[in-house]
């Protein structure tokens, strides 16, 4: 037998074995059986009152995987792409060239 036939079947176990124990510590994390620590734990107040209604408005669609946002005094944006560039985005839908 090749060493590298040898070593496949441990490997295989022991990937086996560890996925088994992920799964199992995910599963057994989200169990709905699990106790508060104590009475009343998990009933949270009502909020006192209503949030502020708010709308969705898209400013752009020319960015790929927008990551971040910050709000500038002008009111353009810093945005960062998951990518790692910076562009800014004005409030009229404008986005520049990368910064970085």
């Amino acid at each position: 037998m090749e060493v590298r036939e040898r070593l496949k079947w441990p490997f295989g176990l022991a990937l086996a074995s560890l996925s088994a124990l992920v799964l199992s510590t995910g599963i057994h994390g989200q169990a709905g059986w699990a106790k508060p620590a104590f009475a009343g734990q998990t009933n949270a107040p009502a909020p006192p009152k209503p949030s502020a209604p708010f709308a969705v408005q898209t400013i752009t669609n020319r960015l790929s995987g927008p990551w971040s946002v910050a709000f500038l005094p002008d009111g353009t944006f810093l945005v960062t792409e998951a990518n790692g560039t910076l562009r800014i985005v004005r409030h009229d839908g404008v986005v520049s060239a990368p910064l970085s």
